[in-house]
């Protein structure tokens, strides 16, 4: 693009196209947004041209993509909403991942976010239901109506049933033989 007779606003327009590769500072931040009860809320007043663009003042900011974080674009950048809540307080961003304690992803208090050291620790596992009713051995399940543990193995990318045990030994034992 040739840079050389531009009118005013479309000077502005490339001037705010570069900063798109820089990155936010906490004093930028805060004349942007407004951090309370674990939600960013807008400062400023923009006018919505289409829905990527900043609300109207004291309006939630941001939008819920789709692995399930809150994702706030400012200057045409976006960022995760737990990573922007780390710059608001601590005035840099984590070195590494954000953890959320309660493993939520949408509930982004500063008491429930963790800097994570390694990226395993980044997304703890969510607990299943009925975890403390499964036997901890892989194609072993508990099976509540009959009262017994069924033993189940994947062979050939099919389920074959390997049987039901009034004991848990039991059932433990079979799921480990080679067949």
């Amino acid at each position: 693009m040739k840079i050389g007779r531009m009118s005013a606003s479309v000077k502005k327009v490339v001037e705010e196209k570069g900063k798109k590769g820089e990155k936010l500072t906490q004093k930028e931040l805060y004349t942007y947004l407004e951090y309370r009860e674990g939600k960013f809320f807008w400062r400023e007043e923009k006018r919505k041209k289409n829905k990527y663009k900043r609300g109207y003042r004291y309006e939630r900011a941001g939008y819920v993509g789709l692995d399930g974080n809150s994702r706030i674009r400012i200057n045409g950048r976006s960022y995760l909403e737990h990573r922007l809540v780390w710059l608001y307080v601590y005035g840099r961003f984590p070195s590494g991942g954000i953890s959320h304690i309660n493993g939520k992803l949408s509930a982004n208090f500063l008491s429930n976010l963790v800097e994570a050291e390694e990226a395993k620790d980044v997304h703890p596992k969510r607990q299943r239901k009925g975890e403390d009713r499964i036997s901890g051995v892989k194609g072993v399940v508990w099976c509540a109506r009959d009262g017994v543990w069924i033993v189940n193995r994947f062979i050939g990318g099919k389920r074959v049933y390997l049987g039901s045990h009034k004991y848990l030994e039991e059932a433990i034992i079979i799921s480990k033989k080679k067949i």
